[in-house]
């Protein structure tokens, strides 16, 4: 497993793999795109070698997503962007007050398999993420648990053991749930 950054040097394409930089200082080439085992970063647009905001051209699939600070990620188009596991910190993505462009689309993640104890997600405030078109938490006797404040556009299924919110969710759509969702927490 290895962490990808964005580094944005020839485009804002996130399919090419010369944007991808192996490190926070952006000195050397991560080689590829970024694949199902890796971790991706968007950091902050206050570190000086971030130049452009991305934008998925392609379905993607992860292992875990960060975007930072003041960095944007627009998703292009109808490309899925798919979550395979969870970083360090157990989150499968985390938006840290950056900005999530995303009207269409589905964000899926897969928190049943490879010993994922569960698969969180961290938004930012309402003012700093758009929120997600679509989302799929899928698989397994796991527990997802979905912490700030976050807005689906259209659908959500939750999957899994459990869903736990531990802050405000808006869906605008329909909401499907396959076990126990716990508001326990939730405002």
């Amino acid at each position: 497993m290895a962490t990808a950054y964005w580094a944005g040097g020839t485009s804002t394409d996130t399919n090419t793999a010369a944007n991808w930089v192996d490190s926070a200082n952006g000195t050397n080439p991560f080689g590829s795109v970024p694949g199902s085992a890796d971790d991706v970063i968007i950091q902050s647009t206050s570190n000086s070698n971030v130049d452009r905001n991305p934008t998925q051209n392609a379905a993607h699939t992860f292992n875990s997503f960060k975007l930072e600070s003041g960095a944007q990620w627009t998703a292009d188009g109808t490309n899925h962007l798919t979550l395979d596991g969870e970083d360090a910190n157990d989150f499968a993505i985390r938006i840290t007050d950056g900005t999530f462009v995303h009207s269409n689309g589905t964000v899926v993640i897969n928190n049943g398999g490879g010993g994922i104890a569960h698969a969180a997600i961290q938004a930012g405030t309402a003012t700093s993420t758009n929120g997600f078109y679509d989302l799929t938490i899928s698989g397994g006797g796991t527990t997802s648990e979905i912490y700030g404040t976050t807005t689906i556009w259209r659908n959500m299924e939750a999957g899994g053991s459990e869903t736990v919110l531990r802050g405000d969710l808006t869906i605008k759509g329909t909401l499907t749930v396959s076990a126990t969702l716990d508001t326990n927490y939730s405002t």
